[in-house]
């Protein structure tokens, strides 16, 4: 063990080849790679009401199919 590092947070490396592929409710890191923005600009959207999402304790989970809905207009 070096320094003082615990743990060491896990990588995220699942691509997503098609929508139907991804979970109904994406986390943060889920939805940066579905939408292929950083998760910075997911937590902005997330708190600006662009996405259809919630808070579970600190975490935010992202409605796919309602938030496609909002941002395809409801087609």
């Amino acid at each position: 063990m070096t320094g003082n590092i615990l743990a060491y947070a896990p990588q995220w490396n699942k691509q997503y080849t098609t929508m139907s592929e991804a979970p109904a409710l994406l986390t943060i890191e889920e939805a940066a790679i579905l939408f292929k923005i950083p998760q910075d600009n997911v937590r902005i959207l997330c708190r600006n009401n662009t996405f259809v999402a919630f808070k579970i304790g600190r975490e935010w989970r992202i409605h796919k199919e309602e938030t496609l809905k909002k941002l395809t207009g409801g087609v």
